[in-house]
């Protein structure tokens, strides 16, 4: 999987748009919990920290649990 993401450098993760962003974020983390190298295991959190970076910077929250979804307070209830 990774090597599809190697390419993924500063200027492309710039170029690229929030949605693509987000689900490259989410591929490289089901690669890093699933089986794999250690070393591509660490270039694939340090691609993951420079998605979450860039996602940052255009203000683009990650919600890591599906549970923090569910337990959010609603506007509508109060």
């Amino acid at each position: 999987m990774m090597h599809e993401g190697q390419w993924l450098g500063a200027n492309a993760i710039r170029g690229s748009d929030s949605d693509s962003l987000l689900r490259w974020y989410d591929r490289a983390r089901d690669f890093v919990a699933g089986s794999g190298s250690q070393a591509e295991c660490l270039r694939a959190e340090r691609l993951i920290q420079r998605i979450v970076k860039e996602l940052e910077k255009r203000k683009v929250r990650l919600l890591t649990e599906p549970a923090a979804v569910e337990s959010a307070p609603s506007a509508a209830h109060g």
